[in-house]
């Protein structure tokens, strides 16, 4: 399992859409304020109409992180696991992203802090996010640094 971007479900729990980064509800806030905040947390395109168009997506996608509630009983899974996040990440804390290890049944867990990637670490640095998929799913040796 490859765990990217969000807080664990620990933390999930207490946060609105958008996590530890903003405490308010996504149905209050405007597009404005969300495209600032796709700005703020790593977005660089200058073309704000191609910004804007990421705000109906961004902002279904945070509802859905909202509106998100694992049931208790739940047993945890059993699977190999790579948490993985951009180490310049302004949106979610290291120790946020790591409550992820808690929720799989794994003898051991990667905790992968990405170089010179925000937030957005599939966008900015694909080929590192596929290498570490690729070593994770055992199909290629990550190389060494």
């Amino acid at each position: 399992m490859l765990v990217s971007g969000n807080a664990s479900p620990y933390v999930t729990s207490a946060h609105f859409g958008l996590g530890s980064y903003s405490p308010t509800p996504m149905a209050q806030l405007t597009d404005k304020q969300l495209v600032d905040i796709l700005r703020a947390s790593g977005v660089e395109d200058e073309d704000d109409e191609r910004v804007a168009q990421l705000v109906a997506p961004f902002r279904a996608d945070c509802q859905l992180y909202e509106n998100c509630v694992r049931p208790e009983q739940l047993p945890s899974l059993p699977t190999k696991l790579c948490v993985l996040r951009g180490k310049e990440d302004k949106v979610v804390t290291l120790s946020e992203a790591c409550g992820w290890v808690d929720k799989f049944d794994c003898e051991e867990a990667r905790i992968v802090r990405v170089a010179g990637a925000t937030h957005h670490v599939h966008e900015e640095k694909p080929g590192t996010v596929a290498a570490h998929i690729l070593a994770l799913a055992s199909i290629v040796p990550l190389a060494e640094n």
